[in-house]
């Protein structure tokens, strides 16, 4: 069983979001959220919740009955802690994901290397900010997260 995002009810079928960030397509029974609809419309996790409580917490599925021991205000404070660890995962998605745009405008030697640690299964890419200047810049950390290389400056072409 699977928690959803929104509410936290906990007998979903299916993960909300597969690893590589697609929507189950599942309808939430309790919330009425659909993963790989809604949110790929643009529909925030906190909006829809905001909607839902101001709406009274009533149960969403016509097709699946209630449970008897259904409890919306439980579900959702027990899921707190695991919905925060899913958002965080989301979050690493996304910024791999911007990483990987951002390292575009990078010169070719350094993607190469980049690309060939990723494909080597010897580090990913992540984005860093630098501390000195508040510049996002991408990086590659090992697997072990033992070391962080610095590959370069966007836009700035240096290494």
């Amino acid at each position: 069983m699977h928690t959803c995002l929104v509410c936290g009810y906990p007998e979903l079928d299916e993960p909300p979001r597969s690893n590589n960030g697609g929507g189950s397509y599942e309808i939430c029974p309790s919330c009425g959220f659909q993963f790989g609809v809604d949110d790929d419309e643009g529909i925030a996790y906190a909006t829809w919740r905001e909607r839902w409580i101001a709406a009274g917490m009533t149960w969403s599925s016509i097709g699946r009955a209630r449970p008897a021991t259904w409890n919306p205000a439980k579900d959702f404070a027990s899921a707190t802690h695991r919905l925060a660890e899913q958002l965080q995962r989301d979050h690493v998605l996304a910024t791999r994901a911007l990483a990987a745009l951002m390292l575009n405008e990078l010169p070719e030697q350094v993607r190469s290397r980049v690309h060939q640690a990723v494909h080597d299964g010897t580090g990913y890419v992540e984005l860093r900010t630098r501390v000195e200047t508040g510049q996002v810049e991408p990086v590659i950390v090992s697997v072990d997260g033992s070391e962080v290389l610095l590959l370069a400056r966007i836009g700035s072409g240096q290494t």
